[in-house]
């Protein structure tokens, strides 16, 4: 983890409020991931709770609305809104159907700016990877920028190529230099 900044428990139950209790949630907090609405995401295990308040915190490390699978346009329209509403209090990131929420200045842009600045990088020494809307902010803070050929198309046209794995971007730097 590069930055680690908190989101205030009122912040969540405002955005909950604002966007809808019928949408999912999932809560990161203290290592562990809890949904609302028993709502799981296979591949993470998680907790069941039934209202934020079970949390008991005054702070979480960010959270994620999930619409239901290939509702692209309606998480599009949701982040939309949030940006309209909560844009100085909170960062919001497209995947998908799902919206990622974490707290202001902490994004995979953000991470790149830290890390350049540190180990001291040229601009034209950074290269990205990534296969959706959240990742946009990256691609338009590097060198070049890489997707794959099964991401959404406004990601492909954001990035500088398309490709179909990881090795096939890797391959293609090895042999530029």
């Amino acid at each position: 983890m590069i930055i680690n900044k908190k989101i205030s428990i009122e912040l969540l139950k405002q955005i909950r409020e604002f966007i809808g209790e019928d949408i999912h949630m999932s809560i990161i907090y203290n290592g562990n991931m809890y949904h609302l609405d028993k709502y799981h995401l296979r591949d993470y295990p998680s907790i069941d709770i039934d209202t934020i308040d079970e949390l008991n915190c005054l702070e979480i490390d960010g959270f994620s609305l999930h619409y239901p699978p290939h509702h692209i346009q309606e998480a599009r329209n949701a982040i939309i809104d949030i940006h309209k509403k909560f844009k100085d209090q909170i960062s919001a990131f497209q995947n998908n159907e799902h919206i990622d929420m974490t707290a202001l200045g902490c994004s995979k842009r953000e991470g790149i700016e830290i890390i350049k600045n540190h180990f001291h990088i040229k601009d034209n020494q950074i290269y990205a990877i990534g296969d959706s809307f959240n990742d946009l902010p990256m691609f338009s803070h590097v060198h070049e920028s890489f997707t794959f050929d099964s991401s959404d198309k406004e990601v492909q046209r954001n990035a500088n190529h398309t490709v179909k794995s990881i090795a096939e971007a890797i391959d293609y730097l090895l042999k530029k230099d």
